[in-house]
């Protein structure tokens, strides 16, 4: 497994703090166009591709001013990517699928990225649970337990407390986690304040 530390944000998480994703924004206008229907075939990686909308219903492609037009939902699954409508920013988000993951998993890969840190005697896992965000799927909140080397100092900021015998308990961030041909990677995204 491998970890990855791409952003740290303090405070809640807010708007579209992602990586790895593609976002289209759209303002809402009303155009009238010609489009031409005229049987466009797709073919990926020589092999006969239907579009469809979630239902199941095929969708055909068009050209609009010499551009094709294709539906990015069936296109992005078609390569195996997960796609997000998030209709209060009217963005399209695409990401990595990811492969079912575990509490454990998740723990795992949080503890090593945190076990390479210097400053830390001791790391423990209090809890790791799917968090259910609009936007962004495999969003893990994970709560656990510091034992600094070197006294609390700078672990205290934020939402941790000193419990017994030095150690920081109720520690609380955010991870965007993804699981990729059985290899887990894990990106920092939040703290919970």
């Amino acid at each position: 497994m491998k970890g990855k530390f791409i952003g740290f944000v303090l405070g809640t998480i807010v708007g579209a703090i992602i990586f790895g994703s593609v976002a289209i924004a759209a303002n809402t206008e009303m155009r009238t166009l010609n489009a031409a229907f005229s049987g466009i075939r797709i073919d990926i990686d020589q092999t006969r591709f239907t579009p469809t909308d979630v239902t199941g219903k095929e969708v055909e492609p068009f050209i609009v001013d010499g551009t094709t037009y294709l539906p990015v939902r069936a296109i992005a699954e078609a390569f195996s990517k997960d796609v997000v409508w998030d209709s209060e920013l009217k963005i399209i988000r695409i990401f990595a699928k990811s492969e079912p993951l575990t509490e454990a998993e998740v723990s795992e890969a949080f503890a090593e990225f945190y076990l390479s840190d210097d400053t830390l005697q001791d790391y423990k896992i209090n809890s790791a649970e799917l968090y259910d965000l609009e936007f962004l799927r495999n969003v893990w909140r994970v709560d656990f337990s510091v034992l600094p080397k070197e006294g609390h100092n700078g672990w205290m900021a934020g939402n941790g407390g000193l419990g017994e015998n030095g150690w920081i308990v109720n520690k609380m961030l955010f991870v965007y986690v993804t699981k990729t041909d059985g290899v887990v990677d894990l990106w920092i995204i939040g703290t919970g304040l």
